[in-house]
């Protein structure tokens, strides 16, 4: 179970340039410890309470053409993460994502396609209790679908894929990166 929040806060210059900061703090979230000694490891989730992740800043373009909205987002992540836990890097890290989308209807069939080094910048919608560090590709496809009242219902798969993998690093609770 993962209860976070994400302070946030935005700028933006004009309907296509616009820039954010943020932290997520994870209020609660079980991760994977040693409760054990060094020499004898027994892993095993243990809550914890008011950790933060690593603080992003993103640059965000948008453009419309042909009737497709394209959004393209640069995203930069410091170190502040807690790496014990799993819950940053302990590096500088970037993204580069490419959305696009177009309205059928009731309809808005959307695709990502993009390419960094950490897993922490991609789909922050998806919470994890590690970070990847490595070159990465990244692609999402799905759509939206209005429904009464204003609602609306999205589906997306998504899939992150190492691009060397000898060179993708996860930090764990387990104190090793690997």
């Amino acid at each position: 179970m993962v209860i976070a929040a994400d302070a946030n806060v935005a700028y933006r210059f004009n309907r296509y340039f616009s820039i954010d900061a943020g932290v997520p703090m994870y209020l609660y979230i079980n991760i994977d410890a040693n409760v054990g000694t060094t020499a004898k490891p027994a892993y095993a989730y243990k809550p914890q309470k008011g950790v933060f992740g690593d603080t992003a800043l993103s640059f965000h373009a948008d453009a419309t053409a042909w009737t497709v909205n394209y959004n393209a987002t640069v995203s930069m992540a410091m170190p502040s993460g807690n790496t014990d836990y799993g819950l940053g890097a302990g590096q500088v890290t970037y993204n580069l994502n490419n959305h696009f989308e177009r309205s059928f209807g009731i309809f808005t069939p959307d695709l990502e396609l993009g390419e960094g080094d950490t897993s922490a910048l991609m789909d922050q919608r998806v919470l994890k209790s590690y970070v990847a560090v490595g070159p990465l590709a990244h692609f999402q496809a799905g759509t939206s679908v209005d429904l009464p009242r204003k609602m609306s219902f999205e589906a997306d798969a998504y899939e992150e894929l190492p691009l060397a993998k000898d060179l993708v690093y996860s930090t764990t609770g387990k104190g090793r990166k690997r």
